[in-house]
This record gives structure tokens, C-alpha cells and sequence, in this order.
């Protein structure tokens, strides 16, 4: 009994040794920044590490932001058809020197940020759910891990000595970033579009799954606070999660679907609609706001039996780009419009905020 003891006290003390030492690997690795392998390391956002991933199991998308977002050209309508006495040539001067020809066409710039958007395989997990009746209901959940990184170099118009404007890279883009999502599931074939709910009973048990010492964030609180800098020596990306199935369970005949990522960028494009205009309307109310969205491709070769997450592949399959709208079978693209999305007109948009 007593060298039984004896080797139970020596296994627990090598197993503290062994587990010390792992800390302290792992600890000087994330200082470092090296990936053995091209593993990476959950980050808790305060430069200590978490649980390890394998080789290619997070899937990382820069920003979005292009130089040509910068950059819309547009009629002030409240100009050009709200004022029509306006309407005149000078004698004395250009005809494109007055006020209704300076309104035309109009260039407006603006600052715009992005964030890096990196993601975890799509998984599927059974939650005790709450019901709008009181009682609790058992529900597939399926559910999105993914980070976001500020990694600064946003877009910055500036005029140069020739008069012309350069773009230029900024860490600050003069405002706090804000990561307010949205994520929009949509199944190409039955044409249904499932807007991720918020199911605060799935976070922990998602959590506990993926990594327990991991803070991670439903979609209203990873909004509250800003999207910090991070460097090449620390990390200070924010975790979060994306959740369907709560209220609403998904159809489960999915074969080709895409999710929609809104919010990883301010990049937009104001499409007007002049014949639309009223000259009591505030501005912008005479067009669409269209925001720049990430969509991510799936598809799942499986049926309505037994669905389970090792069935979910991600990309297009070949032959089947048609069915995401696309031309090539791209795993991601960056778009303006998507079929779930309701645009609505925006004030601020409109005046190149």
C-alpha cells in the first residue's frame, strides 16, 4: 500500500512538473509569436494562451477594405433637383461654376477601417433551449467560433502637394471600431435566410467545449467595447460566436448554404434613386445603403437523418459556384448585396460619413 501511494504522490508530481513546463513552452511561444507547425493559439486578448490549435483548423480572411471604398461619386440631390431655381448660365464666369454643377457628380472620401476576420469549422451542439411558452426544449444549435483583429493599416484619403489625394494606411482611423455583427444564414436551394439568434444558455456549454479558459462573447457584448490594436508581439484579438437553431431550428435538408458577416467594415456603396426624391425628405432618403459583407461558402453532403457537424465542408463543391451566384468556386468573396439582407436607407451614409 505504501509503494502504491508512493507512486501515486511521484505520478502527481511529474504530472505538475511536466504540466509547469508546458505553461512555460507554450507562455514563451506566444511571446515570441511562433506557431510550431503552423499551429496557432487561442488568445484570451491579455497576451496568455490558451488551448493550441492544429495546423490549418482556423481560417483567417483580411479586411475587406479596398483603396476604392475610400471614394463614392454622387448628385446632392437636395441640390441639384431640390433647388431648381438653381438653374442658370453665368455671363461672367464657367458654366460649371455654379452651385447645381459643383453638386453634380460630386466626389466624397471617407476613412475606412476593417477588421481581420478569422473562424473555427461550423459545429453543431445539443442545448436545452428556452421557449417563448416558459419550458425548456431540447435544440440542435449549430454555431460559428471566430475572432476579430484590428491590425490597423485602415484607409485614409489625404490631399497631396498636386492637389490630388493619396490613400494612405492609419492605425487610427479617428474613431473607435466597433464590431457590431450580423450573421445571416442562408440555404441557396429552399431560398430561406436564418439570422443567428441570440441563445445565451448555448455560450457555455460552446465555451466548455472549445476552450474553457476562453472568454467568449455573444454577438450584443462583443459590441460594447472597441476592437483593440494588436501587434506583431501582442495579440489582442476578441473571441465571439455566432448561434442558430434556438427558436428557430434550420432546415435540416441544407446542402449549399452561405453565411453573411456584417460589420467587419464601414465600406459601403449608396446606390440613389433621384426619381424617388422629394424636396421635403431629409437627406439620403432617395437611395439604398448597401454595406460591404463577408460571405462565407458551405455545404454539406448528408441528409435530414442524423445530421452532425463532421458532414459540413467549407468552399464551394465543383461545378456548384452557380448556386452561390458566383462565377468561380470561391471559398469567400467580399459583396455589396445578399440575398438576405433588407437595405435600408441611411442619412449618414449618403453624406460620405
Amino acid at each position: 500500500m505504501k509503494f502504491l501511494a508512493s507512486a501515486q504522490v511521484r505520478a502527481a508530481c511529474w504530472t505538475i512538473v511536466l504540466g509547469t513546463s508546458a505553461i512555460l513552452v507554450t507562455e514563451a511561444e506566444a511571446q515570441s509569436g511562433a506557431r510550431p507547425n503552423g499551429s496557432s493559439l487561442l488568445a484570451r486578448g491579455d497576451g496568455r494562451p490558451s488551448r493550441r490549435l492544429a495546423a490549418g483548423v482556423l481560417v483567417t480572411i483580411p479586411s475587406g477594405a479596398e483603396p476604392a471604398d475610400t471614394r463614392s461619386v454622387q448628385d446632392l440631390l437636395g441640390v441639384v433637383r431640390g433647388m431648381p431655381q438653381l438653374e442658370w448660365t453665368p455671363r461672367d464666369a464657367a458654366p460649371n461654376a455654379t452651385l447645381k454643377h459643383k453638386a453634380t457628380n460630386t466626389i466624397l472620401r471617407r476613412t475606412v477601417w476593417g477588421l481581420e476576420f478569422s473562424f473555427k469549422p461550423l459545429r453543431m451542439m445539443w442545448v436545452d433551449v428556452p421557449q417563448p411558452g416558459g419550458f425548456m426544449k431540447r435544440q440542435q444549435v449549430w454555431y460559428l467560433m471566430y475572432r476579430v483583429r484590428n491590425l490597423g493599416g485602415h484607409l485614409q484619403p489625404a490631399p497631396s502637394e498636386t492637389g490630388a489625394f493619396d490613400v494612405q494606411p492609419v492605425d487610427d482611423p479617428g474613431e473607435p471600431i466597433h464590431f457590431h455583427p450580423r450573421f445571416l444564414l442562408h440555404d441557396h436551394e429552399g431560398g430561406t435566410c436564418y439570422p443567428a439568434e441570440l441563445i445565451p444558455v448555448a455560450v457555455g456549454p460552446i465555451r466548455q467545449r472549445e476552450d474553457p479558459a476562453l472568454p467568449l462573447l455573444n454577438m450584443v457584448e462583443i459590441g460594447e467595447t472597441p476592437v483593440p490594436l494588436s501587434t506583431e508581439s501582442v495579440d489582442r484579438g476578441v473571441w465571439g460566436v455566432a448561434t442558430w437553431g434556438g427558436i428557430r431550428p434550420l432546415d435540416q435538408r441544407i446542402d449549399f448554404f452561405s453565411v453573411y458577416v456584417v460589420g467587419l467594415t464601414n465600406a459601403h456603396r449608396w446606390e440613389q434613386n433621384p426619381e424617388a426624391f422629394r424636396p421635403d425628405d431629409p437627406p439620403g432618403s432617395a437611395g439604398t445603403y448597401h454595406p460591404k459583407v463577408l460571405q462565407l461558402n458551405f455545404w454539406r453532403p448528408g441528409d435530414e437523418l442524423d445530421p452532425n457537424e463532421r458532414e459540413i465542408r467549407y468552399g464551394v463543391p465543383l461545378g456548384k459556384q452557380d448556386i452561390y451566384g458566383q462565377e468561380d468556386p470561391l471559398d469567400h468573396r467580399w459583396i455589396y448585396e445578399n440575398p438576405c439582407d433588407v437595405a435600408k436607407p441611411n442619412a449618414a451614409a449618403a453624406n460620405g460619413a
